[in-house]
Parts: structure tokens; sequence; C-alpha cells
């Protein structure tokens, strides 16, 4: 091989060689580059993070948990919490074999106190006695020292003048 032949391939080896350098160069630019956008991509992300968080917060504040007022509330109300405590597992009704018993109203009280109204409830006219449209009666039993019980019979009596039935 002659010695020229040999600088023509050394001189293209080289010129290759520079165009490898020129072409590592742009891309370590180019790395150089997407590494500062890759960290500008993070602390985006990192705000946006942050912002995500900070918003899913304020959604959950409701007025039990922040000093929100409760008309802020709107239409989704939280749930009440009955009680914190665990259940016993006891019977809410009472003891368990125990068959208790209401007081039945009786036929034949010791005393019966008629409540009637003064004037209509419609109009506001007064009324006579014997009027009445409707009658509730109830009875109270009021234990004595001594035995048997006081029954106290007591009638709300439900009047309206002709006026205002008719009207």
């Amino acid at each position: 091989m002659r010695e020229e032949e040999f600088l023509t391939i050394i001189a293209s080896q080289a010129a290759h060689a520079d165009a490898l350098t020129a072409r590592l160069d742009a891309q370590a630019a180019q790395m150089q580059s997407q590494r500062v956008e890759m960290e500008a991509m993070a602390d985006e992300n990192m705000a946006l993070r942050w912002k995500v968080e900070e918003l899913e917060r304020r959604l959950g504040l409701n007025s039990t948990n922040s000093s929100k007022p409760p008309s802020s509330d709107g239409l989704k109300k939280p749930p009440r919490v009955r009680s914190l405590r665990e259940a016993l597992g006891n019977n809410p009704d009472g003891q368990k074999d125990y068959k208790g018993e209401t007081m039945k109203q009786v036929a034949h009280p010791q005393s019966v106190v008629d409540h009637r109204p003064g004037s209509c409830c419609g109009c506001g006219t007064a009324l006579e006695q014997d009027v009445s449209t409707g009658t509730t009666i109830r009875q109270v039993f009021d234990p004595p020292d001594p035995q048997p019980l006081i029954v106290t019979e007591h009638d709300a009596h439900q009047c309206r003048c002709a006026r205002s039935l008719s009207g």
C-alpha cells in the first residue's frame, strides 16, 4: 500500500470521526435540553399534585369538620353519627321474659273533667256548651297512698259554630 492511499484512508477516517464527534455533541446537547425539560415537568407535576391534594382536602370539608356554616353543605349533607359506642347486645325493650302491661281505660272513672273551648276555632265567635263536633278522651291514673287507683278522665271537645261548619 502506498503512502498516498494510506493518507486518504486516514483522512476519510478522521472526517468520519469528526462527523461522529459532531453527532455525539448534538446528542449531548439534546439530552441536556431534555433533562432541563424533564426537571421543569417534574416541578410542574409536584405543583399539580399539591394542587389536587389541596382541592381534595377542600372538597372533603363540610360543616362538621371545618368552620363552614351548615348552609354551605347544600343537598349532600353528611350522615349523622348516632353513637360511637359499641352496642352491648342488650334488648332496648326491657328485661327478657317480662311482659309489661299498659293500663287500659276504665269504663267508669271516679271523675270526669270536660275541657270545652270558649270560642269557635274557625271564626272566633262564642260557642254554646252543647255544640261539639268531636271528643278526645284521655284518662290519668293517680296512685294514692292507700289503694285503689284514682282515675280521672279528661274529655277535650272540638267545637265549631254553625257558620264555620257551613262555610
